[in-house]
């Protein structure tokens, strides 16, 4: 790859040109694979996946970006293979036939390929607004599981699940999403989170009420699904002035009763 064309944008993020099409690739695919050597059977991270040979595609069939082309967000979220995403602003015949190119050269299985209009930036930030809501779902759960059926000398490992936690918030999400989003406003408040898996909100106001919502659609579905941490709503800053107004004057009442034996 010597005269790597590639803009990165941000750190991480490949970015590619040619004429109207805009692609970003992002991240890495993850996957584990099963090496074996007499009775002993381990898992090693696999270098060349999804994204090293979408690079090595798009570095072939495409050209570099300008500058001001890194940041334009106007990108679709294409295809994703666990941890690795690729977004584009069309659908170019380009992208498509990227599919046939890996086959070629390596598992293509679990590729997931997204034929809705989510918004996706960085390639692994998926951007769903309704109803004034908008919310944010990036990355993977991450977490290693036990994988069934599979054992070696008696000896049992582990992979990443792909239809995760994230798979299934992403797939929820899609179906409720109504608007378009932007993505220059900043989404800062967590909603959920589980390893890798992180999902976000715009406000306070209806937190609680997306919670509960995604708590129910998600669970039993995976694993990582029955779990995960969420954020309680935060408090209105007045109501918690209001209450610390209020219960001064009480403690220091007691204080009192308690000293003086009133």
């Amino acid at each position: 790859m010597n005269g790597f064309k590639a803009l990165v944008y941000p750190s991480g993020s490949y970015h590619y040109c040619l004429n109207d099409l805009h692609l970003v690739i992002g991240g890495r695919e993850s996957r584990l694979n099963l090496l074996k050597a007499g009775k002993r059977a381990w898992e090693e991270t696999e270098l060349h996946e999804t994204c090293y040979y979408a690079k090595q595609y798009f570095e072939e069939n495409m050209d570099a970006c300008p500058l001001a082309k890194l940041k334009d967000t106007h990108l679709i979220a294409r295809y994703q293979n666990y941890g690795c995403y690729i977004a584009s602003n069309i659908n170019s015949p380009l992208v498509a036939s990227f599919e046939t190119y890996l086959g070629e050269h390596t598992n293509k299985e679990k590729l997931i390929k997204y034929d809705s209009n989510v918004q996706a930036f960085p390639p692994d930030t998926f951007h769903y607004c309704f109803e004034d809501k908008h919310i944010t779902v990036k990355g993977n759960d991450m977490i290693l599981a036990k994988a069934s059926g599979r054992s070696q000398s008696k000896r049992a490992w582990s992979d990443y699940e792909r239809t995760d936690s994230c798979y299934y918030i992403r797939e929820y999400f899609k179906t409720v999403s109504n608007s378009e989003c932007d993505i220059e406003k900043i989404v800062p408040y967590p909603v959920r989170s589980y390893g890798g898996c992180f999902v976000s909100i715009n406000s306070t106001i209806s937190r609680a009420q997306v919670t509960e919502t995604l708590r129910a659609n998600i669970q039993g579905k995976c694993t990582g699904c029955n779990k995960g941490f969420y954020y309680d709503p935060v408090e209105d800053m007045n109501s918690c002035a209001l209450k610390e107004v209020i219960s001064l004057p009480f403690i220091i009442i007691m204080l009192i009763v308690t000293i003086f034996n009133v």
